[in-house]
């Protein structure tokens, strides 16, 4: 009885996490995640102003994309900083850059993928110039969300520092 129990759990959970028969821990899933992420940055969405790509800056990519505990630390250490007027930071994580007017997605990768965590690595390209932005992706609210801004060589991240930020208020 505890045996057919556990496996309708387990086929519970599997199809749980499956959208339209797709596997949402499976590596195309999490590509097509990471593709819709960053859609705004690709070729066929690209809209060109007079001073180059012109991103909506009216909507909030970090709520729709990025993980509740994240949002959380964003928001406490966006608030100490505001409140000891100072800026909390003074680049677009999304694209590592102050300048993102030439930003261009090339390819995505995923890796290391479990049942709650996966790494993505975006290389993109800035006025000519490589980047690679690496993402901890967190599972929660049935899907994949931005977890962490890595840094490049995929040490601490931005949360590290929301939390030096927090705990040194």
């Amino acid at each position: 009885m505890k045996m057919k129990k556990m496996i309708v759990a387990l086929m519970t959970v599997f199809a749980i996490s499956c959208v339209g028969g797709q596997n949402k821990y499976s590596e195309a899933y999490l590509m097509e995640r990471m593709d819709s992420i960053y859609s705004r940055y690709k070729d066929e969405n690209v809209v060109k102003g007079e001073f180059g790509r012109e991103i909506r800056r009216d909507v909030d990519y970090d709520a729709m994309f990025c993980s509740s505990r994240y949002n959380k630390l964003f928001k406490e250490a966006s608030d100490i900083c505001l409140k000891n007027d100072d800026i909390l930071l003074d680049y677009d994580h999304w694209t590592c850059s102050q300048d993102d007017g030439d930003f261009l997605v090339k390819n995505i990768k995923v890796e290391n993928i479990t049942d709650s965590t996966a790494l993505a690595i975006v290389e993109a390209t800035n006025y000519g110039q490589k980047t690679t932005i690496r993402l901890q992706l967190f599972y929660e609210r049935g899907d994949w969300y931005v977890d962490d801004f890595l840094n490049e060589d995929g040490a601490e991240g931005e949360k590290a520092l929301l939390l030096q930020i927090i705990n040194n208020k």
